[in-house]
């Protein structure tokens, strides 16, 4: 597993390159949307950094991701190379179980949460 410093935020980038990647722990062919941590300019796969355990969650759903970054040990942030204006946020990725807590508190508050917008 690749260390992270305490206060580190991880963060991990969506291969979106077309030549040819592979990871510099395994070996193994990065294939296009893949994720990758970088280490000292390498890029390792979540299998090799430590965090294949973690589950996407795609950006779009603010209350979902706040939950589940709340309730998730480790979590990283997805990234993606937006050319020329250098890297946007796709989503996070988060432990299975606090992404289920968060899923539903969301169902339990919705019509509450239906009913403040609507005010």
């Amino acid at each position: 597993m690749i260390a992270n410093n305490k206060n580190d935020e991880i963060v991990v980038f969506e291969r979106i390159g077309i030549s040819e990647s592979f990871c510099s722990g395994c070996a193994v062919e990065l294939s296009l949307g893949d994720l990758l941590k970088k280490v000292d300019e390498k890029g390792f796969c979540l299998k090799c950094a430590g965090l294949d355990h973690l589950v996407r969650l795609p950006s779009g759903d603010a209350i979902l991701t706040r939950r589940a970054n709340k309730y998730s040990s480790v979590k990283a942030k997805i990234r993606r190379l937006k050319v020329p204006y250098g890297y946007s946020f796709v989503g996070v990725l988060v432990e299975q179980e606090a992404l289920a807590r968060a899923e539903e508190e969301c169902r339990l508050d919705e019509e509450k949460r239906a009913t403040n917008r609507e005010k």
